[in-house]
Formats: C-alpha cells, structure tokens, sequence
C-alpha cells in the first residue's frame, strides 16, 4: 500500500476525530479506498462497499459537521467527518475538503457499481420519532404562546418566541437537512454536504 499520510495526493482527507490520538487518512486510489488509522493499514475495493450514508450531524462545539458512514461488505462501519479537533472546546472545518472528497468517493463507487444508492439524512426509524416530537414541541409552545397573550404575561410570550426561535433554527435545519431519502452516487442533495 502506498504511503497514506502524502497530504498533496489528489483525492486524499484526513481529520483527527478526537484530541488524543491519531488522525485519520482516506485516500482513493484508482479502484479501492484506503486509509490509515492510527498505523493501522485497511483497503475496500469500491465494488464491495455495501452502504454509504451522509448526513448532517451538529456536535457541541461544532454546528457545521457532517458525516459519512461508509458500510463495506465484510468489516465493520468506517465513519469520515468533515471536522478535526484541535483542542478540547476546537474543531478545525475542513468542509470544503470533505465536500470534494465525498463527491469523488460516492463517483467512483457509482462507476464500480451502476445504480448504487447512497441514503442521505438520518434513518427513518430515527428521523419519523424525532419530527413528531419537534411537531409536538411546536404545537405546544403555539399554545402556550397564545395563553400568554392572553393572560397579559409578556415576559413569558418573549421568553417562548425566543426559545421558539431557537428550537425552530437548530433542531428544525437538522430535521430538515436529514430527511431520509437515497439518491443515484452523482446526484447527492446539498443538504447533506457542506456548502460551497
């Protein structure tokens, strides 16, 4: 296997998942993905890669994640985020990075096999629950939006259009951006990938 950590080889992402500990090196080569995880060594050919999932995946110090979950057809899940920790409360954004590296990756399985599918979003086993639940929480800060009015408690009404608006901007995009669907390997949703 060829040197991973080339950091000016075309076609090649790395992020350090955690503080302590290695980074993570993906390279694609012409037929296979390799990568390097802490000096362990593992090759999947793009032909026995059996799921790819990418979604939208905020964490506590990092709004802007994305991940890919990458199931080979023997081994266990590879997972590749578009982020890298530097420091404990740091993560470096490497989205631009991770954008094209996804693109390529999910072209090359394509053209190894036609008519693959990549899921984008969350499960839906996962996603259905967490949308009647955010439904739920709206429809229950509506009314007490409109029992506050009512009642002259404008202390209150402020304090649930702000909470509102925050739960609508930050669980409502994750919900949003991870509706679960699959697509053809070129024809990945923007929601799923870093902007531009």
């Amino acid at each position: 296997m060829n040197d991973l950590t080339e950091t000016a080889a075309p076609h090649t992402y790395g992020f350090r998942p955690r503080v302590i500990g290695a980074e993570h090196v993906f390279r694609l080569t012409q037929d296979a993905l390799e990568f390097d995880v802490g000096g362990r060594q593992r090759r999947i050919l793009y032909k026995d890669i059996a799921r790819v999932r990418l979604s939208f995946s905020p964490a506590n110090f990092s709004l802007r994640r994305f991940v890919a979950e990458i199931w080979p057809r023997e081994g266990g899940k590879i997972s590749i985020v578009s982020v890298s920790a530097q420091n404990a409360f740091n993560f470096e954004n490497r989205g631009a990075a991770y954008r094209d590296f996804m693109i390529e990756l999910c072209r090359r399985i394509g053209t190894a096999q036609p008519g693959f599918q990549i899921e984008s979003g969350m499960p839906r086993w996962r996603w259905l629950p967490a949308a009647i639940f955010a439904l739920g929480t709206l429809a229950a800060l509506a009314y007490l939006l409109v029992r506050s009015l009512f009642n002259a408690e404008f202390g209150f009404f402020v304090f649930c259009l702000v909470f509102g608006a925050l739960f609508v901007s930050q669980i409502g995009t994750m919900l949003y951006r991870n509706r679960p669907r699959n697509c053809e390997s070129n024809l990945i949703p923007a929601e799923v990938l870093p902007s531009l």
